[in-house]
């Protein structure tokens, strides 16, 4: 009696063809997955917004306070602060800031403000989330009046003020130059000073955390400065100034200039500062 012997290619064949079935059916039964959808992206229109606010007389401090992005500040003329503010409103129906200002005795406060409170900063990033709107502003305000300026995030920019700068953010760029005194602050955001002449009525006072500082020093002046930090301090050749390890792991420096009386203190925990010479302006004729 002769056995019945399966080949191997008949049953490599029949095996591959279950398997097929098999997986046939799988497919069938199994639920498909859909991709989730896509979130819509809310459309972005750009705006410009110009504002005029009358300055009473005998007015002496101007302050402006914008959570919502930057302020790029310039003198202009006598008797109004001039606003150009870049907004950025997303979707339809998003809001346009508004500019809330109150006087007080010889002073002007104008405030930017959304129906919404302020974005917080994120600490890992040093920026807060702005879309739900924005407004950069270019202020022009008169050249007789003390500034006092804030912002979150955004840069805050000062060219050429006569009088005192007090400028404050928690990440912006603190970029400014003034014949008066300066006092700035930030946590994080980098400073880029000059104090034009060493003749301010006042004493200057820079603070960072982080951020790192560069500063014109008024070498003509009558100027006493005094520099501290936990990171490193650097000069031009200009700057006569020695530098000095401290036992608590800082750096320290100081120089005095002239009669001195006009202080200029730089402080940071962890920036740098590295300080140049001031280098007057050219007159014209």
């Amino acid at each position: 009696m002769k056995r019945l012997i399966a080949r191997p290619e008949r049953r490599g064949a029949a095996f591959a063809a279950t398997l097929g079935a098999l997986l046939l059916a799988g497919c069938a039964s199994a639920p498909r997955e859909t991709a989730p959808a896509a979130a819509a992206i809310p459309e972005v229109s750009i705006e410009m917004l110009r504002r005029a606010i009358p300055v009473a007389a005998g007015t002496t401090t101007v302050a402006l306070h914008n959570p919502h992005g930057e302020l790029r500040v310039r003198i202009g003329q006598p008797g109004e602060v001039g606003i150009v503010a870049t907004t950025q409103r997303f979707g339809a129906a998003g809001p346009a800031p508004t500019f809330e200002s109150s006087r007080k005795g010889d002073r002007l406060t104008i405030h930017v403000r959304y129906p919404f409170a302020p974005p917080p900063v994120d600490p890992a990033t040093g920026r807060a989330d702005h879309t739900r709107g924005r407004a950069d502003l270019a202020v022009f305000v008169p050249p007789d009046v003390a500034l006092e300026l804030s912002t979150t995030d955004g840069r805050v920019q000062v060219r050429r003020a006569q009088r005192d700068v007090d400028a404050r953010s928690v990440s912006g760029i603190l970029d400014v130059s003034t014949r008066g005194a300066l006092r700035l602050s930030t946590r994080s955001g980098r400073v880029v000073a000059r104090q034009e002449d060493g003749t301010a009525s006042g004493d200057s006072r820079i603070e960072t955390e982080d951020g790192p500082i560069l500063l014109a020093v008024p070498v003509a002046g009558d100027v006493a400065l005094s520099v501290e930090t936990g990171a490193t301090i650097s000069h031009d050749p200009g700057i006569a100034i020695d530098v000095a390890a401290t036992a608590d792991g800082l750096q320290r420096a100081s120089a005095r200039w002239g009669s001195g009386r006009h202080a200029l203190t730089v402080r940071s925990a962890r920036g740098t500062v590295h300080l140049v010479p001031v280098i007057p302006a050219p007159t014209r004729d």
